[in-house]
């Protein structure tokens, strides 16, 4: 028996383990593995002293690839990195880039960090050579992105998870890769253009540099499905709009003399066209309605403040306290992209619990009932041992084995010995409000208190009715609010055991208006089927909103008129009349 059982709870302890990983958001590979100098495309590179655009040599693009080190999943999201530099210095080995490569790496990501093509002569024509610059930069970078996709199965990675991080220059990349998709975008000094200057011949012609996407595997995405952006800018804010949607997560401080926090020249040369930072971009996202973003801006703070100059940490060993900050806040960010939305229901029969998932796009479900038991079926049964609260809790991941999570409290309480046969309904009927509410099969029954509330949350006590004897067959009660209040009233009834314990009868609402009238509907909670009791006017149109403000139903109701919302999903609703003078909570079990 021995030799049986303890494999079995080691299995156990480690499917427990295993299936609350929490990958992409907490590191959980002691290591990464680097392939380094992998050929992700080739391209036409200046030549000489970058004065004269037509003297191009062709020479591959490089990346190394960080991977978790054991990792045995084929289908991960991946992060690739661009490094700083102004598009006149730098490369794929800085200090920042390999150690984002590395801590995104052991935290389950795929990430690579990328040459991209450099040179920029500024001594003339400054506008059009930094431009050119910034645009082969971009079109690396998009090249990047494509061969992550066009190389997934081999690579072991999501295509559709292929996201974009760069510093400084890296970000003007990452940016730009999706804010400038559109041809008519592409600027025009990265076409043909002549221009003359110091170097012999002395009258030149610039090629034209193609579209964003040039080089191999033409027919995949340049376009990342999201990006990190630590003090970047972009040439125009107009080239955001409402359709480029992709999610962003941007950094800058305040007082960056390098890229410009507002607008400005880089470095503060006014040679350099003007560029738009963070701060701009944010202001533009927000006018165009963008909300998948977040921002980390402080004040007072310079360029690369978390501690790099040029890519190099500044104390030669790492990050300051900023550093950590945003690799937790970027790491979070880029988590909410791809998880799962857990999510679940349950209905209680006694000591039995169903619990149903309605998480979206989860493959694994993992169960913690809160008593000691777990379950992996997707939508399982429990039977607790005992009455009581518990906090059940449900652990999913999705096929990137990004995960989520989420809790609900369980109350399981010992069958009271009556019987709710017909919802509490209420009526108003000239300044009070009536209550009626029937049961039967009542033992033990000491009393009903009536609740009162104004908001459907917090009630209090206005009156109670004692209980003199045990009933089995089924009688109606009656109460009456005096002097009920304009608004909404919400009511219900706590009916009490001699013993203390207790239960709820379902929620009554009435509106009382000006003019003496009023409308009201029960059950509430309902199964789907309301019923609408109206004083003063002849009918009503009602609006029945989701949570999300979505309206779901218009109706024209009479007094007395039956409400069938048995299709719709279960949750709280709101009801509404035409004008909005009615806005009552309505819950669909």
């Amino acid at each position: 028996m021995r030799k049986i059982l303890l494999p079995l709870v080691f299995i156990f302890f480690y499917f427990s383990v295993v299936a609350q990983v929490k990958r992409y958001t907490e590191t959980i590979f002691p290591s990464s593995t680097v392939t380094s100098n992998v050929v992700f495309d080739t391209a036409p590179f200046l030549a000489g002293s970058y004065g004269v655009e037509s003297n191009t040599t062709t020479e591959d693009l490089i990346m190394d690839i960080y991977e978790p080190t054991g990792d045995t999943s084929n289908n991960r999201a991946v992060i690739i990195f661009a490094h700083s530099g102004g598009f006149i210095t730098g490369n794929r080995n800085h200090d920042d880039m390999i150690a984002f490569c590395d801590s995104f790496a052991r935290k389950g990501y795929v990430t690579a960090t990328i040459d991209y093509r450099q040179g920029m002569y500024f001594l003339f024509n400054t506008e059009m050579h930094s431009t050119r610059a910034a645009f082969r930069g971009l079109q690396d970078g998009r090249s990047a992105v494509r061969h992550f996709r066009a190389n997934a199965v081999s690579l072991g990675i999501d295509p559709n998870q292929v996201y974009i991080a760069g510093s400084s220059a890296g970000a003007f990349i990452a940016l730009h890769s999706i804010y400038m998709t559109d041809a008519s975008e592409k600027p025009a000094l990265a076409s043909e253009v002549n221009y003359s200057n110091l170097i012999f011949p002395f009258f030149h012609t610039a090629p034209d540099l193609g579209l964003f996407d040039r080089g191999s595997n033409l027919s995949e995405s340049g376009t990342p499905n999201g990006i990190i952006s630590l003090w970047g800018a972009v040439v125009d804010v107009n080239l955001i709009s409402a359709a480029e949607n992709e999610p962003i997560f941007m950094a800058h401080g305040s007082d960056d003399g390098t890229v410009p926090f507002n607008s400005g020249s880089p470095f503060g040369v006014s040679l350099f066209p003007d560029v738009y930072g963070s701060n701009l971009i944010n202001n533009e996202l927000n006018s165009v309605g963008a909300v998948n973003k977040e921002i980390y801006f402080l004040t007072g703070e310079d360029h690369e403040f978390y501690g790099t100059s040029n890519g190099t940490w500044e104390n030669g060993t790492g990050g300051n306290m900023f550093w950590d900050s945003i690799l937790m806040k970027s790491s979070n960010f880029l988590w909410l992209q791809h998880k799962p939305d857990a999510n679940f229901t349950f209905s209680t029969g006694g000591l039995e619990v169903d619990f149903t998932d309605l998480t979206t796009g989860a493959v694994s479900w993992f169960w913690d009932f809160g008593d000691g038991n777990t379950s992996a079926f997707q939508d399982p049964s429990h039977t607790y041992s005992a009455y009581g609260n518990y906090e059940a809790s449900l652990f999913v991941t999705n096929d990137i084995l990004s995960w989520d999570e989420i809790n609900m409290s369980v109350d399981l309480f010992e069958p009271l010995p009556l019987t709710w046969t017909t919802p509490l309904k209420a009526l108003y009927n000239n300044g009070k409000t009536d209550l009626k509410w029937s049961v039967a099969e009542q033992f033990n029954n000491e009393k009903f208190v009536v609740q009162h509330s104004r908001d459907g949350s917090d009630f209090e006590s206005i009156g109670e009715i004692k209980i003199l004897e045990n009933l089995q067959e089924e009688i109606d009660f009656y109460y009456y609010h005096d002097n009920t209040p304009l608004g909404v009233n919400y009511y219900r009834i706590k009916q009490v055991d001699f013993d203390g314990k207790f239960s709820f009868s379902s929620i009554a609402a009435v509106e009382v208006r000006e003019g003496n009238t009023a409308i009201s509907f029960f059950p509430n909670p309902s199964i789907g089927i309301i019923s609408f009791e109206l004083i003063g006017s002849e009918n009503e149109v009602i609006e029945i909103y989701n949570l999300q403000g979505i309206l779901m139903k218009v109706e024209l109701i009479e007094n007395g008129d039956q409400l069938d919302l048995s299709n719709f999903a279960k949750g709280m609703y709101f009801v509404k009349n035409k004008n909005g003078e009615i806005n009552q909570k309505l819950i669909i079990e």
